[in-house]
């Protein structure tokens, strides 16, 4: 189904490990997927009319649960075994966990900060006037970024 694979038994797999070939796992890329192609969408427009949209507050539970979305596929890459460039399985959490602390962590975890949110209550009247203050929706262009990884 969908060129779906089995998971391999083979392989001795550890308790609360997803591996690659996992159904489960195979279903979370797709739905990964299809949340950033979303994003793709979206962050362009909420960076263009971050007035008009930020007052809606369905526009808020939306781009909210996007990045809630964001943040437990966060947690899911820590607990996911992944293949080296020779295509030999790593499930070793602390190897798993290094690799993506050196590789994507930072850029997950910058695209879903709520900076919006965080900076519009301690904005001064200063950075209003001056519009600087929209700076900050460039971070979420970040998200964009992700492109590459599932690429």
């Amino acid at each position: 189904m969908l060129g779906i694979k089995k998971p391999n038994d083979n392989v001795k797999r550890k308790r609360c490990m997803i591996y690659p070939n996992d159904t489960s796992k195979l279903w979370w890329d797709v739905f990964i997927s299809l949340i950033l192609l979303i994003s793709t969408f979206t962050t362009p427009i909420d960076i263009a009319f971050t007035d008009t949209l930020s007052q809606n507050p369905r526009w808020f539970w939306f781009s909210t649960s996007l990045d809630i979305a964001f943040l437990v596929d966060i947690l899911v890459t820590f607990n996911s075994a992944m293949q080296d460039s020779s295509f030999d399985l790593i499930d070793s959490r602390a190897e798993v966990a290094n690799i993506y602390l050196r590789t994507w962590f930072i850029i997950d975890v910058v695209a879903i900060i709520p900076l919006d949110q965080l900076i519009a209550n301690d904005m001064n009247s200063l950075v209003r006037i001056t519009r600087v203050g929209k700076l900050y929706k460039l971070i979420k262009v970040t998200r964009l970024v992700r492109l590459i990884k599932i690429i």
